[in-house]
């Protein structure tokens, strides 16, 4: 199995960074010692290409990581804010129909008062009527003029 080798040019081409990216990642990653020169050219084996590859994948995916937190973060908050504002709001119903149940309840209360004041008058006109009405007498009573007296 053939080795391959890359040099920085090649590899900074390959990830899609430029090479001073690639040699900052050789540093970062300890490999400067452990590489070899060919034709005035630093050359990387497939071993030493892959793990810096995998770094550039591992540090891009920390990134869209971050980016899609702060999405994320964006998103509940403005979230956050139309749910308060909604709350506001159906506080704001909540204490209108309080105070329309309690003029309400108010108002049954007086038509309860003025049905019954209503009622209480209204009983007290047949009382009085009753009691200025004489008694009736019956057919037979008037017949024969039991329960009068003769004043003829």
């Amino acid at each position: 199995m053939e080795n391959k080798e890359y040099s920085i040019k090649d590899l900074a081409e390959q990830v899609g960074v430029s090479k001073q990216a690639i040699s900052d990642k050789i540093k970062k990653l300890g490999l400067q010692s452990n590489l070899a020169k060919k034709n005035n050219k630093f050359v990387l084996s497939e071993n030493q290409a892959n793990l810096i590859k995998s770094a550039f994948q591992n540090n891009s995916q920390t990134q869209s990581q971050s980016k899609f937190v702060n999405q994320d973060n964006d998103l509940l908050y403005d979230i956050v804010k139309t749910l308060q504002l909604q709350l506001e709001e159906k506080d704001k119903q909540i204490a209108y129909y309080q105070e329309e149940n309690r003029r309400l309840s108010d108002m049954a209360t007086q038509s309860q008062a003025l049905h019954a004041g209503t009622i209480q008058t209204q009983l007290l006109a047949e009382k009085a009527e009753t009691e200025t009405t004489p008694a009736k007498q019956g057919f037979w009573s008037k017949l024969f003029r039991k329960g009068q007296q003769a004043d003829e």
